[in-house]
This record gives structure tokens, C-alpha cells and sequence, in this order.
């Protein structure tokens, strides 16, 4: 029954159904033999849904190979939930490893963004409220992934802020 709720749920997402997709991706995903692809679906139909936390999960949580299309729906990902640094570096990730013209532009502007956003340093309170973000969740791989934008935009700054502090809670996850 797992191959007929998958692709019930690839056709709802397909139709723009998401939420129909959901459900029925959501039985596979509690099923003893779901695919290890399954954040191919799940995580993007998340994403429709404007479900970016989970979809996050879903995606880190995801053991599968990657999948150009589920990593540019993972950059959004990240996009959405302002961990722009971690969306720059997989939309430039994936503008090296070839997308098709609509894709590579779109992964540009985002790039572009960014880049302009982080065109002077930031202050060191951004660094502090990523980190904060990072202590007030409850999923772990979610807050590691805040750890890693604070510590990516702890890079940026002139002066060592709390690179120490953000390094060992990564390493202690």
C-alpha cells in the first residue's frame, strides 16, 4: 500500500494539491517501508505549504543521494527562514554542478542577494540572535543549522564575537 500512497501523493503535489499530498506522503512516511527518497516529496510539498521548519527537518533528516531539484527546494528552505548564508552556499553549490536556464537564474538572483545583504559587515547582534534562535528549538539538526549560519556570519565580521562558543556547541551536537 506504501507505492500507491507515494504515488497518490506525487500527483497531488503534481495537481498543486499540497495539502492532499501531505496526507497521503505523510502515511509513507509513518510506513515501515518508506523510501529512503521520500524528502524528495515531503520535503518540497512542506515548502508548498509554507511549512519551512519542517520541511528543514525533513531534508537534514534525509539520508537519501542528492537531488538538484530537492536542493534548490532546500535553499528556498533555508531562504525562508532567513539562513541566507546557508541558502547562498547551496544555490552557488548547485549553479556549479549545472541547472537549467531558469533554475541557474533564479539560483543567481538569490546568490546576488545575499551577497548584497552581506555586502558590509553585519553587527555582532546578528551573530547573538541566530544563536538564541539555535537555543529556543526544540529539533536538534534545525538548531545546528542556526549554529552554522551564526558561525558562517561570525565569519564575516572584523573581530572574533563568540566563534568559539558557536564552534563547540557544533561539535557537541
Amino acid at each position: 500500500s506504501t507505492p500507491r500512497h507515494l504515488l497518490a501523493g506525487v500527483r497531488a503535489f503534481k495537481a498543486g494539491h499540497y495539502e492532499d499530498a501531505l496526507v497521503e506522503l505523510g502515511v509513507v512516511a509513518h510506513a515501515k517501508d518508506a523510501p529512503d527518497d521520500l524528502a524528495f516529496y515531503l520535503g518540497p510539498t512542506l515548502y508548498k505549504l509554507g511549512r519551512y521548519q519542517e520541511a528543514l527537518g525533513v531534508f537534514l533528516a534525509s539520508h537519501a543521494e542528492r537531488d538538484t531539484l530537492t536542493d534548490f527546494y532546500l535553499a528556498q528552505t533555508y531562504y525562508r527562514l532567513a539562513l541566507y548564508r546557508s541558502a547562498r552556499r547551496v544555490f552557488a553549490d548547485l549553479r556549479t554542478r549545472g541547472l537549467g536556464p531558469a533554475l541557474d537564474d533564479a539560483a543567481g538572483r538569490y546568490v546576488a542577494e545575499v551577497d548584497r545583504g552581506y555586502a558590509k559587515p553585519p553587527e555582532p547582534v546578528v551573530v547573538d540572535a541566530y544563536v538564541a534562535q539555535a537555543y529556543a528549538l526544540s529539533d536538534s539538526r534545525i538548531a545546528a543549522a542556526y549554529r552554522d549560519e551564526a558561525l558562517q556570519i561570525e565569519e564575516l565580521l572584523p573581530a572574533p564575537h563568540r566563534r568559539d562558543d558557536i564552534a563547540w556547541e557544533l561539535a557537541r551536537r
